[in-house]
């Protein structure tokens, strides 16, 4: 929500003050202003005895050995690293896109779209409840055919404001689902870890963010908005092959008893 929110609030801004920087600067001093408020609501108490307290750099130390140890993790990273990576390929050129002719938005607009994006990503909310009874592979297989949807639309319909705001909606449904089914994962694999556990994941998501930014920009560059949506269909590719890459390895592992199932929730 917030990241979609945010885009609203800083096409306003920027209509308001006539500047992109305006943005920026609410941004800081918003930032600024959890410095008042985020201590009132930390933990008075250490999270662990003092004794088996470990330093800062110790922790992150050992995030490395995690991605080595943990097929549940590795897969969850690559899946939310690629997912991401069309979700910001997407909305880093759309405002390019929509300034550009025919369209030629202007920025409060545009920032419209993000509003008009919120009730995909509220409709991830049951993704959870479908994780829990389906497993996380199979909502990551649906968050993967709802981006991969999205995409089409972006491409065929990508001069069409209704066409991009249905595709806004698939895009944060399927994004949104996705992360929900790869935290799932991971938090169930070792309970008494998952801060560490989705440090590595959020890095990855974030990593692949932007990775996927500053294709897009390139492939606008070059080849217009067709670039950007064969930017983000091959985003959805990678995540594809990876998700179908460890289904068959656990199988194979496991010899395909009723333990791989297990195996690849």
């Amino acid at each position: 929500m917030g990241a979609l929110l945010s885009r609203t609030a800083a096409g306003l801004i920027t209509e308001a003050a006539g500047t992109w920087r305006a943005g920026y600067a609410v941004a800081a001093v918003a930032t600024g202003a959890l410095l008042l408020v985020l201590p009132r609501f930390m933990p008075a108490d250490p999270p662990a005895p003092a004794g088996t307290q470990k330093s800062y750099l110790h922790l992150l130390a050992s995030l490395p050995k995690l991605i080595t140890e943990n097929a549940r993790l590795r897969l969850s990273a690559a899946l939310g690293a690629t997912v991401f990576a069309a979700f910001s390929a997407f909305w880093s050129s759309l405002a390019f896109h929509l300034t550009a002719a025919p369209i030629a938005l202007g920025p409060a607009v545009i920032g419209l779209f993000g509003l008009f994006s919120v009730p995909g990503a509220l409709a991830a909310r049951y993704s959870g409840r479908l994780a829990d009874r389906w497993g996380a592979p199979k909502v990551n297989a649906l968050s993967l055919a709802s981006v991969l949807l999205a995409f089409a639309l972006f491409g065929f319909a990508g001069q069409s404001l209704l066409g991009l705001a249905v595709g806004c909606n698939l895009l944060g449904y399927g994004t949104t689902s996705g992360q929900i089914a790869n935290q799932a994962r991971i938090f169930a694999a070792q309970p008494a870890i998952r801060a560490s556990l989705n440090t590595v994941y959020i890095f990855a998501v974030f990593a692949g963010g932007a990775v996927g930014s500053a294709v897009a920009g390139v492939m606008f560059t070059a080849y217009g908005w067709a670039g950007v949506v064969a930017t983000g269909l091959g985003f959805v590719l990678l995540a594809g092959i990876a998700l179908a890459w460890h289904a068959v390895r656990v199988r194979h592992m496991v010899g395909g008893t009723a333990v791989a199932a297990d195996a690849v929730r």
